[in-house]
């Protein structure tokens, strides 16, 4: 087959097409805000940290560092936020679906799969119709806000992280949020 100019300019443009031909649902992921970079990407560092330290006085003190970050980044940032992104992960309600008795969205884009969890959506609110036109592994964005630490240890965290162990907290937090819009 000979190759002309013609054929190679097609080719050109061919690949030039394919590019903007990405497909908008993996589009969501690589869109996050700077806010959620940097808070994923902290809970990667942490994770890592804890996983490389020789002992558990060492990992302790790591846990412990993770939680002041979340209060250095609610002084940065504040708790509220618009536009995350994230995969639907749980949608399950009471029987007869009067609530979502746990909603939940998963973001794993730097390593670490970070949940965001709210409880007790009530049916006839705007958020409860939001959600029902959802399913699971489905990508979307999501505005919240953390809910403040629900019980005290000796280091305070700033966000209720409900993870029983210090490792849990560190390779899979789950954090209890107040979501007021999710969409697709």
């Amino acid at each position: 087959m000979n190759i002309t100019f013609p054929n190679v300019l097609l080719l050109i443009i061919l690949s030039f097409s394919c590019i903007s031909c990405e497909n908008t649902e993996n589009k969501v992921i690589s869109d996050t805000p700077l806010e959620q970079r940097e808070f994923q990407e902290s809970r990667n560092s942490f994770y890592s940290a804890y996983e490389a330290a020789p002992n558990e006085i060492k990992k302790s003190d790591i846990f412990n560092n993770s939680r002041k970050h979340t209060c250095s980044f609610k002084s940065k940032y504040g708790d509220s936020f618009t536009s995350w992104t994230g995969t639907v992960a749980n949608i399950s309600t009471d029987q007869g679906g009067d609530e979502v008795t746990i909603f939940s969205i998963v973001s794993n884009e730097h390593g670490v799969p970070v949940s965001y969890q709210q409880m007790g959506i009530k049916r006839g609110t705007a958020l409860y119709k939001q959600i029902s036109e959802l399913s699971i592994d489905q990508k979307v964005y999501f505005n919240f806000s953390f809910e403040d630490e629900a019980y005290s240890s000796n280091v305070k965290e700033c966000f209720d992280e409900r993870s029983l162990t210090e490792l849990g907290s560190l390779e899979e937090p789950e954090f209890r949020v107040n979501f007021t819009a999710v969409r697709k």
